[in-house]
């Protein structure tokens, strides 16, 4: 019996999931598949005959866990399964009586390949996901190792390859398993190792070998005081092996520049779909509607921001996005969600045009694009709707302040008054005879803050973000914040057109713009580096 302590959201009612060691296993590769009945009764269920899969049941396991303070029973019902054939095989839903209700789990599929002898004793496999044969600049794929030993390890560290042309993708992370299998009845320990990497560079490049480092235990020649009297073994003797994989070549192809279109390409390479959902379709005047926009695809969403929309009837502006990645079955899996506000500029029926994104599909080898569906927004009248006229001319005021200065404006709700008449009627005199006492000691007291403040000069923390540039997103997050300093204004409005009367910089923001979806130079970071050096000194 186990015991696990968490704090997460109450478990309502019994949950029922059902998970496998590995979903990519090897014909003749025995591998555990679990049940698992959270917080209900049921007996063990018996699995439906399924197509190229061997099944005999295995163990149950009864365990405990403390969730919100209460006590959660965990039953596992586990059964070892062997594929027969190779391919796609589909593992369907169990359903069972869980307290007299009946639960359905998931479902699950396999993906099978070429078996391997069971004699071949430690092996150690590596490869790089292509669907279709051809690699393209900007596309997110995953490395992948594979490392299975019949012996018992002690410890293992695997020592990853230089990947020329390649950058680590940011938001996603390295996937380890490790599991028991059989190999026609014979056991192995495996460890599975999935790296997402995103192609920066077009041309002919070697990943070098994989050097995975095992320890394995070994029985001791002298004696161990410890243990005779019976306290067990203070130290372990062990053997250290290391295992290094093939070299390996890969040609990453440029992005064509026909089918291009530079007012819809967002850079992004894979295969994506995006979606919006509105909070609202009436609001009062004066009040904004906030849009979630999600995006799910296969490449990395890194630096990724949407477009820009100018449209007549609203303004918009962006929240920070929550970006996810994972790595499940050997793909790299994205979510991307941003949320947009939408504030009208006039009352009626406005038309919120689609959010429209050009990518390029590395399967095809063509650029498509990706749109949400357009929806009406009904605009009533409402109090604020004042607020959103000009002083000078009574026409709307679309100046992007807010968004200049990375303000979030996420919701913008029109409040009601909640003064007083009291307040009202002595608030007029109390400020005529208040204000100059209240503007003097404001002046006192910026005036101390400055003789007595503490002076920090700003270029000794861009110094250090400087000397930590590793790769090209830290390179252009130090070159944008050395910008904004030189510039005096935040970093996140620093854009191209700002940079023409600095010399050398527009031309190292347009080869970081290139670098984020290929084509950087092996010295960019180095150059970046001289050019904030050289503004801060």
């Amino acid at each position: 019996m186990s015991l696990f302590i968490a704090v997460v959201a109450p478990v309502q009612a019994a949950q029922v999931v059902l998970e496998v060691d590995t979903t990519r296993p090897r014909v003749g590769q025995t591998i555990g598949l679990h049940l698992t009945v959270v917080d209900g009764a049921s007996s063990r269920p018996d699995l439906p005959d399924i197509p190229g899969l061997e099944v005999i049941p295995a163990d149950t396991n009864v365990g405990m866990s403390i969730i919100n303070f209460k006590k959660i029973k965990t039953v596992t019902y586990s059964w070892r399964v062997t594929p027969t054939t190779s391919g796609s095989i589909g593992i369907p839903a169990v359903t069972l009586d869980v307290d007299g209700v009946t639960a359905n789990s998931n479902a699950l599929r396999l993906s099978v390949s070429e078996g391997a002898d069971a004699d071949s004793g430690e092996v150690l496999e590596v490869s790089l996901s292509d669907d279709d044969g051809r690699i393209w600049v900007g596309q997110t794929l995953v490395y992948e190792l594979s490392f299975r030993t019949p012996s018992s390890m002690y410890d293992r560290r695997w020592t990853p390859p230089t990947f020329d042309g390649m950058v680590s993708e940011q938001t996603g992370q390295r996937a380890v398993r490790e599991f028991k299998a059989a190999y026609d009845d014979e056991p192995f320990q495996v460890v599975e190792v999935s790296e997402p990497l995103v192609v920066t560079s077009a041309g002919r490049w070697t990943i070098t070998p994989s050097v995975f480092t095992v320890q394995y235990p070994v029985k001791r020649q002298r004696r161990d005081p410890m243990r005779d009297m019976g306290f067990g073994s203070m130290f372990v003797d062990t053997r250290t092996e290391v295992f290094t994989s093939d070299v390996f070549e890969i040609e990453a192809t440029p992005l064509p520049l026909e089918g291009r279109d530079d007012a819809l390409w967002t850079g992004l390479v894979g295969s994506y779909v995006i979606s919006a959902t509105p909070s609202d379709t009436s609001i009062a005047m004066g009040e904004s509607m906030t849009l979630d926009v999600r995006i799910l695809g296969d490449g990395t969403l890194s630096g990724f921001a949407l477009p820009e929309q100018t449209a007549d009837g609203y303004r918009s502006y962006d929240d920070a996005a929550e970006i996810k990645a994972v790595v499940e079955e050997g793909r790299f899996i994205t979510q991307g969600d941003f949320r947009r506000a939408i504030v009208p500029e006039a009352e009626g029926m406005v038309t919120v045009a689609p959010i429209e994104l050009q990518v390029f599909d590395p399967t095809s080898g063509e650029y498509v694009v990706v749109a949400t569906e357009p929806f009406e927004l009904m605009v009533t009248p409402g109090e604020a709707n004042s607020e959103l006229e000009s002083f000078s001319s009574g026409d709307i005021d679309a100046r992007r302040d807010v968004r200049e200065l990375g303000e979030d404006i996420l919701p913008i709700h029109a409040a009601p008054s909640t003064r007083s008449e009291v307040f009202s009627f002595l608030g007029a005199p109390l400020a005529l005879i208040g204000l100059p006492w209240l503007a003097f000691l404001g002046l006192v007291g910026r005036d101390l803050r400055t003789r007595f403040a503490p002076q920090v000069d700003p270029r000794v923390a861009l110094r250090a973000q400087v000397a930590a540039i590793g790769d090209v997103a830290s390179a252009e997050t130090a070159f944008r914040a050395v910008l904004a300093w030189k510039l005096g204004i935040p970093p996140a409005a620093v854009e191209r057109g700002l940079c023409g009367d600095i010399e050398g910089a527009d031309a190292l923001y347009k080869d970081l713009e290139a670098a984020r979806y290929g084509g950087a130079g092996a010295d960019l970071s180095a150059q970046v580096r001289a050019f904030c050096d050289g503004l801060l000194a």
